[in-house]
């Protein structure tokens, strides 16, 4: 397992949820009334984010067998019983919203869903431990 570009991974994570805290405003209104500079930090953090997290799947993903095959559900539906269900569910809301962003497909929810998962990244801190206590194994 490549311990050594997890870890890194598992830091820039870190990094980008810090960064999320520092920018995002207090409610639901006064983000919808920022300005598109900031509704594009936020968004762009939370893409990375979520390639990351996806990098860090895969690389564990490789260190635990012996081939890849499938997509990211059959990926994410895998690791879900070394991951925790509530972890694989936050991954597949974050690659949702990434998809979203990165096609740019925009609908009524979509400033809500940005806001929601850039308030709520507890789950980050969830998701780096139990990532550790498998690369320690």
């Amino acid at each position: 397992m490549d311990e050594e570009r997890i870890k890194t991974r598992l830091l820039r994570i870190g990094e980008y949820k810090k960064r999320l805290k520092e920018v995002v405003p207090d409610s639901y209104q006064l983000y919808s009334k920022s300005e598109f500079i900031l509704k594009n930090a936020i968004e762009r953090n939370l893409q990375l984010i979520s390639d990351m997290q996806f990098d860090v799947l895969l690389l564990v993903y490789k260190g635990l067998e012996s081939r890849l095959e499938g997509d990211e559900d059959s990926l994410l539906e895998s690791l879900k019983g070394k991951l925790g269900s509530k972890v694989v569910d936050r991954i597949k809301e974050r690659r949702l919203l990434r998809n979203l962003l990165v096609h740019t497909y925009k609908d009524n929810t979509y400033d809500e869903t940005a806001f929601k998962q850039a308030k709520n990244t507890e789950d980050l801190d969830e998701f780096v431990k139990v990532v550790k206590k498998i690369i320690e194994k």
